[in-house]
């Protein structure tokens, strides 16, 4: 079980930039077994996959912006990343990065950096324009 209210002060924890880690994870297909055993998800379909890799080698910045109405939805991005192929940073729960050591140092390996959901967190705005601006990865 999560923990989602955290008495500590929230402090914006940024991605790890190295790309390794999540190209690994999403190489081996390490999240397929996640799927399938916790969340029940056993196929997968992704569309217009054109799209992306033209505006990626056009040199575009892309914001991807699911809906996100399972838990499943950030380890289907996996799948996308895969068949495009390219790597994302993805902007998650603050609470998630207080779930224990092993926890805090996967979700940043994997590209995630904090947002504080329950008030203006202007730090995590400001990372997510300058991965946009920089074009770095979607």
């Amino acid at each position: 079980m999560q923990n989602v209210f955290i008495e500590k002060p929230y402090k914006f924890v940024p991605a790890i930039a190295a790309t390794w880690p999540q190209s690994m994870y999403c190489r081996l297909g390490l999240y397929k077994r996640e799927l399938r055993r916790r969340q029940g998800v056993v196929d997968f379909e992704c569309r217009n996959l054109d799209r992306l890799r033209d505006s990626l080698a056009a040199g575009h910045g892309v914001m991807l912006t699911p809906n996100h109405p399972r838990m499943a939805d950030p380890m289907l991005m996996c799948h996308l990343a895969r068949s495009v192929p390219c790597n994302f940073y993805a902007m998650a729960s603050w609470h998630l990065f207080n779930q224990g050591w092993l926890h805090f140092w996967v979700l940043r390996l994997m590209g995630a950096f904090s947002v504080n959901r329950e008030g203006l967190d202007r730090q995590a705005v400001d990372y997510a324009i300058e991965i946009l601006q920089n074009a770095e990865r979607p």
